[in-house]
């Protein structure tokens, strides 16, 4: 890059030697500025989860912090579904009990966030996660505004679609898969519900949370 780039309004750059150190100063400065803006997305992620706001089955405030530091499975439910929903539920109690197991310490949380917020309430919600077995330290079921909640699974880079109908249960296609969210926000990948995508995220999982001798 020439000089006559970095002259002030009166063409001498020599008056103002200290230009260059500011200039080489802003050069470094930028990316930091940058990923504190936007975080760098962690290695083998595809996506970051992005800031969100929403309750738990407890009604206590869950967001975007509450992921870090831990590895955490997520699905997408809702509490009228007849269809994949208690399929979704029961596989994630299975994989509760078997990366969890019943210490409260574990490295592996659970989280279902709901896609008809409209009616699942933290109550709701609350009676849904008892029916599963869910033990709320573990396992948190969130709600909330409903474009907060669409914001948070546009921004997971999943499908959503509701359909009101004229039936007392929508019909809401949803992704129908898991998540594996990395202690740093990361979306490391989704799987299945059947036997080999199960079998998948339980390796990938433990591996995450630095567990591969369970």
């Amino acid at each position: 890059m020439s000089a006559a780039t970095f002259r002030t309004a009166d063409g001498e750059l020599a008056r103002h030697p200290f230009a260059w150190g500011l200039f080489a100063l802003a050069l470094i400065g930028f990316p930091a500025w940058r990923y504190a803006v936007e975080p760098p997305l962690p290695a083998d992620a595809f996506t970051l989860v992005p800031a969100f706001a929403l309750t738990d089955q407890a009604g206590a405030a869950y967001g975007h912090d509450d992921l870090i530091g831990q590895v955490t499975i997520v699905d997408f439910i809702f509490t009228r579904c007849k269809d994949v929903c208690p399929t979704l539920s029961s596989h994630m109690a299975a994989l509760a009990g078997d990366l969890g197991a019943a210490d409260a310490a574990s490295p592996i949380r659970f989280l279902s966030i709901s896609v008809d917020p409209d009616y699942d309430t933290p109550a709701v919600l609350s009676a849904y996660a008892q029916r599963y077995g869910a033990r709320p330290e573990q396992w948190r079921f969130v709600t909330g505004d409903r474009v907060l909640v669409d914001g948070l699974i546009e921004g997971l880079q999943q499908g959503l679609e509701r359909d009101p109908g004229t039936g007392e249960v929508p019909n809401i296609m949803h992704s129908q898969r898991f998540l594996l969210i990395d202690p740093m926000g990361g979306v490391r990948g989704l799987y299945s519900i059947d036997a080999e995508g199960l079998a998948a995220l339980r390796h990938d999982a433990r591996a995450l949370a630095g567990a591969t001798m369970w």
